[in-house]
């Protein structure tokens, strides 16, 4: 049936639903030949690809791209209901494309649950007739239209709540500057994990954490060196840094030029 071309280039090849999966595990050492959706409703859990392990709460849905090694699963405490599909095709990666899905960003967030279970069920009960190529048709059919509900939520207010969360970093950061946590600080203010508090950062801000922090400090050197006749180590030190020669590069790297030669350039 894969030579059809309303399937060859869009199939559904598995899906199914869970209402409370406790002790869920599943680990696919050398992945799929499709591409994996999988929606969380309830409860809670984690996947993990590419290096990278994020949590994954009620209502947001994560992605494993074809082929891809992964593993994912409900936490020990408590099970979680998700709905799941499997789709083969070269089509499915450009449709992705139309939601906020992408490999540096394989979580979001979706609000519409009611259409989502609809679109399932609907899934689902095509299937109760078997695989006929009508059956297949259909199923490439409610994929779209479930991705269309994705694109659709790419600018709801639980990715305003996202937002409001990474500021709440963000404040820290600014106030931080003379004395710089680490990573795994700022990404517990916002409650994410650090890998997801990461990618989320540098979709929104265009950047490392680490690195806008850089430039947070910076700033802050530039602002002691136009208002202050402090040194370049006085900076350094008031800024946090034990090795001033380390402040320097820094300072250069983020500002193009050396901070010696800033301060003369503001004297």
């Amino acid at each position: 049936m894969k030579n059809q071309p309303f399937t060859s280039e869009l199939m559904v090849t598995d899906i199914g639903y869970y209402p409370c999966a406790e002790a869920h595990f599943v680990e696919r050492m050398d992945g799929l030949n499709g591409h994996i959706l999988v929606f969380c409703l309830d409860g809670r859990g984690w996947f993990s690809w590419g290096g990278e392990r994020m949590e994954v709460a009620p209502m947001e849905v994560f992605w494993v791209p074809a082929r891809q090694a992964h593993s994912y699963g409900s936490f020990r405490d408590g099970g979680w209901e998700i709905y799941w599909v499997h789709v083969e095709g070269e089509d499915v990666e450009p449709l992705l494309g139309w939601t906020p899905l992408s490999r540096d960003q394989p979580l979001i967030s979706f609000t519409n649950a009611h259409a989502l279970r609809r679109q399932f069920n609907m899934m689902l009960q095509s299937l109760e007739s078997g695989f006929s190529d009508h059956v297949l048709f259909q199923l490439s059919r409610f994929m779209i239209t479930l991705v269309g509900l994705l694109h659709v939520d790419a600018g709801s207010s639980r990715a305003a709540e996202r937002r409001e969360r990474m500021e709440l970093a963000i404040e820290q950061m600014r106030s931080s500057v003379s004395e710089p946590l680490a990573l795994e600080a700022y990404a517990r203010t916002s409650g994410f994990a650090v890998s997801q508090f990461s990618s989320l950062f540098k979709q929104y801000y265009g950047s490392s954490p680490m690195a806008y922090l850089a430039e947070l400090r910076v700033q802050r050197a530039c602002e002691l060196f136009d208002t202050t006749g402090m040194s370049v180590k006085e900076v350094a030190f008031a800024l946090g840094f034990e090795d001033p020669l380390y402040f320097s590069r820094m300072f250069k790297k983020v500002a193009g030029v050396a901070p010696s030669a800033y301060r003369l350039e503001q004297s």
